[in-house]
């Protein structure tokens, strides 16, 4: 080999391992683990966090504004009482040289000086104080002009946090859609199985809970598209609907035979009659008597959203006044109201606390307010309105005999039945996610119900009070007690009932629920 041909093949090889070298280094620069830009960069600020930044700089602001203005003040009271101090000298002055026109020449001439001076010196601390005011005037406008974007500072971070808690409600009722969903996905899947098939009892409970999620599907619907318009109209700064929840008959669970003894009433608000004569038998008022709890009161609200009326609600302390009068006044100012619209129901609760006349220590005022309310109901024939008295009461016979005949109709709202208790517990846990077994549960959370006369608010009360337990236990455990539970219903239950057992064995039963 020659040696031209050795250095050749020198620099090749010598080429070759600089190359390779230059690769490797290149290899595990670009391997080595860089630092993530979101951990070195600051994080954005939110918009919130932005506003209350931009808020406390407001505030500080206006303080300094304030501190300003506080040394304003103190330099003008101080040269006002410099300019008085001149003003005063000036009058002393004046008044000597009128008073002594004896003077003599030179002393005369003195004061005169001085006269002028003092003069010059009024004009010049007028001019001082002057600006000194336009300086404040000037503060202060700048004070309220500051003042002005912390309100609207403040009225734009209590949107975005309305926008947040919305965004939030959506949030979770996105969860409780899905997990509604899942459960509708599972129990499909369930009745295929040959044991489910086979299984009448079985596969009626997983249909009965598949309508049941079905409700309350639609009704989780319907709450998120509310709050989606709210967040819209934030977000466009339009005025927000009314979203107050309109109660009708569909939302009063049974009274069937109640309803029915209104068809009359809802006849007569949502039709023209044009029989002759009928104003002479139209109705004047409805009374709804029965025990406490058992959802009158609802039960006329319900009425109102299905009729579309004006409602005022009241009580009978509303016309209990302290002087003499001023019950009657108070009467007249209701009618007066519901004379202002076409269709009005005037509902007076727990109406029996009007006072009646049969009783010797009636006030000559409770008197006074009876004989107007009595006038008004005889005056509704010759009224264009449609105007119609309801009341409720606990005790029928405290209301004044003639009121009580005043009214076209009683109708009495009792207690549930027995066999409509587990029917009015799967209607008022619709708005609460449950489990399958909560569902199941109910028909035993019934029999422990049954016989004991329990209104339907001490039922509503016993539901509300376990989803609470809900949330506590969630915020505990939120991987085995994301929804209620049957152990939160029994704990309520067995607290109320005074038949609770002791805490190993609440703890227990909440465990194997949990682990359902």
């Amino acid at each position: 080999m020659t040696l031209n041909k050795k250095i050749y093949l020198s620099l090749i090889g010598l080429l070759s391992l600089g190359l390779l070298v230059l690769l490797i280094f290149g290899i595990t620069h670009s391997c080595l683990p860089t630092k993530n830009p979101t951990l070195t960069k600051r994080p954005s600020l939110t918009q919130q966090q932005e506003i209350e930044n931009q808020i406390k700089l407001e505030q500080a602001k206006i303080q300094e504004l304030q501190q300003k203005d506080h040394q304003l003040k103190t330099q003008i009271e101080e040269n006002v009482k410099t300019l008085t101090d001149i003003i005063t000298k000036i009058k002393t002055l004046q008044t000597e040289l009128t008073n002594n026109p004896q003077l003599p020449s030179t002393i005369k001439t003195q004061k005169q000086q001085q006269l002028t001076e003092l003069k010059n010196q009024q004009q010049t601390q007028q001019t001082l104080v002057n600006n000194l005011i336009e300086q404040r005037k000037a503060l202060n406008q700048n004070q309220k002009e500051k003042q002005k974007e912390l309100e609207k500072l403040a009225q734009e971070k209590a949107q975005l946090q309305t926008q947040e808690n919305l965004q939030q409600q959506i949030s979770h009722l996105n969860q409780a859609l899905n997990y509604v969903e899942a459960n509708q996905k599972r129990i499909e899947e369930l009745k295929t199985q040959k044991e489910y098939r086979k299984n009448q009892t079985e596969l009626k409970n997983l249909n009965d809970f598949q309508l049941f999620l079905t409700d309350q599907k639609l009704a989780f619907e319907k709450q998120k598209k509310n709050l989606q318009t709210q967040l819209n109209n934030l977000k466009e700064n339009k005025p927000l609907p009314n979203t107050k929840k309109q109660v009708t008959f569909k939302d009063v669970y049974g009274m069937e035979s109640e309803k029915e003894e209104l068809e009359d009433l809802l006849t007569y608000f949502q039709t023209n009659q044009s029989l002759i004569n009928f104003d002479q038998v139209r109705p004047k008022g409805y009374l709804l008597y029965g025990p406490p709890g058992t959802g009158k009161t609802f039960f006329i609200k319900a009425l109102c959203g299905e009729t579309n009326v004006h409602f005022i609600n009241l009580i009978p302390s509303k016309f209990r006044q302290k002087y003499i009068g001023e019950g009657e006044k108070e009467v007249e100012k209701v009618w007066q109201e519901a004379e202002n619209h076409d269709k009005t129901i005037i509902f007076i609760d727990e109406i029996e606390g009007l006072e009646n006349r049969n009783d010797s220590n009636i006030s000559s005022g409770g008197v006074n307010v009876i004989n107007t309310l009595l006038d008004k109901l005889d005056g509704f024939n010759s009224s264009n309105k449609k105007i119609v008295l309801m009341g409720a009461t606990n005790n029928l016979h405290k209301i004044d005999s003639a009121l009580r005949i005043r009214f076209s109709k009683e109708i009495y709202i009792g207690h549930l039945k027995d066999s409509e208790i587990e029917g009015y517990l799967k209607h008022i846990i619709v708005p609460y996610q449950i489990s399958y077994h909560t569902f199941l549960a109910l028909k035993d959370i019934t029999q422990l119900c049954q016989g004991k006369n329990l209104s339907n608010r001490y039922l509503t009360t016993i539901i509300e009070e376990a989803y609470k337990k809900t949330a506590k236990w969630a915020q505990q455990n939120p991987e085995t007690h994301e929804v209620m539970l049957p152990s939160d219903i029994e704990e309520v239950l067995q607290l109320k009932l005074k038949t609770k057992p002791n805490h190993q064995q609440v703890k227990k039963r909440r465990a194997a629920c949990e682990n359902q």
